[in-house]
């Protein structure tokens, strides 16, 4: 395996696990729109849950870099997000 193969495995499943933690939050998501559509609530907890999902996003985004800064076979095998 190269670098370059590496970085393309590691950065794959960061956005495997991107995925899947932005996908445990669609529940919440769509609760929040209910219940406002409902008027149980105001937009702030559905706004939250964006917000939360942006974060998981930006740090991927973030993790993606890091991966791409790294030069070494077991750095990138080793690094975690």
């Amino acid at each position: 395996m190269t670098v370059v193969q590496a970085k393309e495995n590691r950065i794959a499943l960061i956005k495997v696990e991107a995925n899947s933690r932005i996908a445990s939050t669609d529940w919440k998501l769509g609760r929040a729109k209910e219940r406002y559509e409902l008027n149980q609530q105001s937009l702030s907890e559905y706004n939250s849950i964006l917000v939360e999902r942006e974060q998981v996003r930006s740090n991927s985004n973030i993790a993606e870099a890091s991966v791409n800064s790294l030069s070494t076979i077991a750095n990138i095998e080793s690094f975690t997000w």
